[in-house]
């Protein structure tokens, strides 16, 4: 009787460190994959960011696209950091990355086109 008490009581505590480490280890997956997503969206924003300066659009249409992407990025960070698993990090960061890559250059480049020749 008091080997099997020990034994459950044995039971038990293994129980305990091992839901510990799992929990410790998903906390770490999950810091990592938003501070890889955060990485990816900020990458993605430099090279829009860089797109945009080397365009031939008007001055005030890269500062408009520019903020465009900065806002993008700041609000893809925080729904980033809301993540509750690895999944949803990963999910928001692609959705982010889509929104970034969709800011579009063309209806600036018209815009200088019509200047230009207009």
């Amino acid at each position: 009787m008091l080997q099997q008490k020990r034994d459950k009581a044995i039971g038990v505590i293994n129980g305990i460190e091992l839901t510990e480490a799992e929990k410790a280890k998903a906390a770490k997956d999950l810091a990592d994959a938003k501070a890889d997503a955060i990485q990816k969206i900020k990458d993605a924003a430099t090279a829009k960011t860089n797109e945009i300066e080397n365009a031939s659009i008007l001055p005030e249409d890269k500062a408009k696209l520019k903020q465009q992407v900065e806002e993008a990025k700041d609000n893809a960070i925080n729904e980033v950091n809301g993540a509750t698993s690895p999944q949803d990090a990963t999910t928001k960061r692609d959705k982010a990355i889509g929104v970034i890559n969709g800011i579009g250059l063309t209806e600036a480049e018209k815009a200088k086109s019509s200047q230009r020749f207009g």
